[in-house]
C-alpha cells in the first residue's frame, strides 16, 4: 500500500487515476479529476468506500494464493513509486514478483461483473481485461523502469483464481508520460478541460452547488432558453413515465395476486421483499423489483 497520506495524493497521479485521461476509466472523468486534483472538489473518500477497505484484507490472502497455486514468490510493495522523470507521476503496487521487481496489480472481481465485463480467459489464464486495467499496469511499469512486464491477478466470485502476463508496451507507457505530464501542466494554466454534460453531472454539481450571492440576467441568452425548455420537457416526460410505471406494476400485482415470485416471458423474473420500515408491523410493506435475465443463445 501506498505510504503517502490520502490528503497528500492531490499532489500526484496514480496508476489506478490515469485511465479517466484516456477516457477509459468508469469510476472517473478527466474532467472530473483535473477539478479533484485542482482542489476544486473534494476527491473520492476511499477510506470509506467498502470495496477498498474489502481489498486491504483480501489482497494479502489472495497474493498467498497465487504465490502457491503457481509456486511464484511474491513480495509486498510498501513505498510509493515516483516516475524517474515525470514530475508528480507515482504508483502504489500491491505486490511485486520477488527479485524482478515486477508490478502485481491483485483485483477482487465480482462473478457478474466477470462473466459479462471485458476479461477473456484460456483456463487458467487471462488473455484480455478491462483497458483501465492494461492502462494501470503499463503505467505502473513506467515507474518501474527496468521491469520487462508486469501482472493482473484477479480473484472471481471468491473462489477461481486467474492470472494475465501484461508485457511492457514502450508506446503506451510514452502516450501516459505524455498525458500525465500535459495533466500537469493544464492545472498549472489553469485550463479544465470541456466538460461531458451526460457524465460530469455529478462533478458539476459539487463544482457550481448555487452558494454564491450574485444574481445574473440570461433572459436573453438563447441556449439558456433552449436548455430551460428541455429541462421542462424531460421533466414531464418523467412525471409520465413515472405514471406508467406504476400503472404497470399495479397490473402485474394482479396477475401475481399473493405469489413472492413470478417468472415471465423472455426471462422477466418479479419478486417481492418485505420491508419493515419500523417496531411496529403495519409499517411494513412490500418492496417489488422486476428484473431481466440474459437469455442463452441456441445451440
Amino acid at each position: 500500500m501506498s505510504n503517502i497520506p490520502i490528503h497528500e495524493r492531490r499532489n500526484w497521479l496514480g496508476a489506478s487515476e490515469v485511465a479517466a485521461l484516456f477516457g477509459a476509466s468508469p469510476f472517473t472523468t478527466r474532467f472530473e479529476l483535473w477539478h479533484q486534483k485542482a482542489g476544486n472538489i473534494p476527491p473520492h473518500d476511499l477510506d470509506g468506500d467498502e470495496r477498498v477497505n474489502a481489498g486491504r484484507f483480501l489482497e494479502p490472502a489472495i497474493a498467498a494464493w497465487a504465490s502457491d497455486k503457481w509456486e511464484w514468490p511474491l513480495a509486498n510493495v510498501r513505498e510509493y513509486l515516483s516516475h524517474p522523470k515525470v514530475s508528480r507521476m507515482g504508483a502504489s503496487l500491491d505486490f511485486e514478483v520477488t527479485g524482478d521487481g515486477e508490478p502485481v496489480e491483485i483485483k477482487n472481481v465480482d462473478n457478474l461483473i466477470f462473466r459479462d465485463g471485458e476479461w477473456e480467459t484460456d483456463g487458467d489464464v487471462i488473455v484480455d481485461a478491462p483497458m483501465h486495467y492494461l492502462i494501470q499496469v503499463q503505467h505502473q511499469l513506467a515507474c518501474r523502469p527496468d521491469a520487462g512486464r508486469g501482472w493482473l491477478i484477479p480473484c472471481v466470485g471468491g473462489n477461481r483464481l486467474y492470472r494475465m502476463e501484461v508485457p511492457r508496451h514502450d508506446g503506451l507507457i510514452r502516450r501516459i508520460e505524455t498525458e500525465v505530464a500535459g495533466f500537469w501542466e493544464s492545472i498549472e494554466a489553469n485550463r479544465p478541460p470541456e466538460p461531458d454534460f451526460d457524465t460530469d453531472a455529478a462533478a458539476i454539481s459539487q463544482l457550481y452547488g448555487g452558494n454564491g450571492n450574485e444574481v445574473i440576467d440570461l433572459s436573453d441568452d438563447e441556449r439558456m432558453r433552449a436548455l430551460c425548455l428541455a429541462y421542462k420537457a424531460a421533466g414531464e416526460q418523467e412525471k409520465a413515465a413515472r405514471k406508467a410505471k406504476s400503472a404497470a406494476l399495479a397490473e402485474i400485482k394482479t396477475l401475481m395476486q399473493d405469489a413472492r415470485c413470478a417468472f415471465g416471458p423472455e426471462g422477466f423474473c418479479v419478486k417481492a421483499s418485505h420491508i419493515k420500515e419500523g417496531t411496529s408491523t403495519r409499517q411494513a410493506h412490500w418492496r417489488f423489483s422486476v428484473n431481466q435475465r440474459k437469455q442463452e443463445s441456441a445451440q
